[in-house]
C-alpha cells in the first residue's frame, strides 16, 4: 500500500491492486532493502545517542523524563530528515541516509513541524485508547477502532510524506 502511495504521488503511476506483482518488481526489493535499512540505522544512531548522552542524564527519574523528550523530539528530527530514502526507495532510487539528509535541506523545519502535526493526535488518540479499553466491557470495537486509526494515519503521513519528497524534488530542479 505504501509503495502504491509513493508511486501513485511521485510519478504519477495509477494504484495497482495486484500485491502479488509488487514482489516481483525491482522497486519493491529497493523499499524492502530502504526500509530495513532505516529501521537498522535509527536504531543505531538512537543507541549510539544514548551511550553519549547517558553521563550527562540526572540520576533522578522526573528529571530524567525531560531530557528524555527532548531526545525524542531530536531523534524524530533525525528521522523526518532520512525517512526520505524510502519514497525514493519506491521509484526504483537506491538513496542512502546522507542523501536524503541533502536532500531535505532548507525544508527541515517545515518537515519537522508536519511529522509532529501528523503523529500528536495520532499517539493521542492511541493513548486514550489503550487507557480507557480497560474500563469498558466492548474492547474489541476499541482495537477495531485501533487497527482503522492506524490504517488512516499510515495513509495518511505516507501521503504527506510523498508529497513533501514531491516538493522538495521539484524545487531541486
Amino acid at each position: 500500500m505504501v509503495i502504491n502511495i509513493f508511486r501513485n504521488i511521485i510519478l504519477n503511476n495509477n494504484i495497482e491492486n495486484i500485491y502479488i506483482d509488487f514482489f516481483k518488481k525491482d522497486y519493491t526489493k529497493i523499499f524492502l532493502n530502504r526500509i530495513f535499512y532505516l529501521l537498522f540505522c535509527i536504531l543505531i544512531i538512537y543507541i549510539i545517542h544514548v551511550i553519549i548522552l547517558s553521563p550527562f542524564f540526572p540520576a533522578d527519574i522526573a528529571k530524567m523524563t525531560f531530557y528524555l523528550y527532548i531526545l525524542f523530539a531530536y531523534m524524530i528530527y533525525i528521522y523526518s530528515r532520512i525517512m526520505f530514502i524510502l519514497p525514493g526507495a519506491a521509484c526504483g532510487l537506491k538513496k542512502s541516509l546522507k542523501d536524503s539528509y541533502i536532500f531535505t535541506r532548507g525544508s527541515s523545519v517545515k518537515i519537522f513541524l508536519l511529522y509532529i502535526l501528523l503523529i500528536g493526535p495520532y499517539v493521542l488518540i492511541n493513548f486514550l485508547i489503550s487507557n480507557y479499553t480497560n474500563l469498558l466491557s466492548y474492547q474489541e470495537i476499541f482495537i477495531f477502532i485501533s487497527i482503522l486509526m492506524q490504517l488512516f494515519f499510515t495513509i495518511v503521513s505516507t501521503s504527506l510524506v510523498g508529497y513533501l519528497y514531491k516538493d522538495i524534488e521539484d524545487k531541486n530542479k
